[in-house]
């Protein structure tokens, strides 16, 4: 995807004369391996400032359910975009997902929307500073199976195209949550 990414950037930006020519067959673009490790790289660089300025909080599923992973392991969802939309992380609503295993998932969050309930979840955020931070992790909480089933729809349908559980039962009670 991100090799995708880049080239239809590419194809965007080049003058009109030399995208024809690409399209055409005439002149060959080529990306190396290398680009896709620095697109993931030039990513994270952007994201993980807001990564260390939210909440982190890993949960246990209770014993008789599991979570969910995806093609998509690491989603962002906001209760105000609908899957199969992806939430922006600036918008102070929105929840980033990421299972650890079919028995702990990490849920990150903005401090600003879980402290102040008269925040729209579509409040666009500043910027966070750039620096180094200390993070803040909660665990110990156990999610009864409602809740897993809830986080494993969301994830469900905020995936790419892979869904992986932990039995056929787990699958199937996260496509009818």
């Amino acid at each position: 995807m991100a090799k995708e990414l880049i080239q239809s950037t590419i194809l965007r930006l080049a003058p009109p004369d030399a995208g024809s020519e690409i399209h055409a067959g005439k002149v060959l673009l080529t990306m190396k391996y290398s680009a896709r490790f620095d697109y993931i790289r030039m990513i994270i660089g952007v994201l993980y400032p807001w990564f260390g300025q939210m909440e982190w909080e890993v949960f246990e599923a209770e014993s008789g359910s599991a979570f969910i992973t995806t093609g998509s392991p690491v989603s962002f969802y906001n209760p105000e975009v609908p899957p199969p939309a992806e939430a922006g992380l600036a918008l102070a609503g929105t929840f980033v997902f990421f299972p650890l295993s079919y028995s702990y998932a990490l849920l990150m969050r903005h401090h600003e929307f879980q402290k102040n309930s008269n925040i729209s979840a579509l409040t666009v955020l500043p910027d966070p500073p750039n620096e180094d931070s200390q993070l803040s992790i909660t665990h110990g909480a156990v999610w009864n199976q409602r809740l897993v089933n809830n986080f494993n729809w969301k994830m469900a349908q905020l995936s790419d195209r892979l869904v992986v559980g932990e039995s056929k039962d787990i699958l199937e009670a996260c496509t009818s949550s």
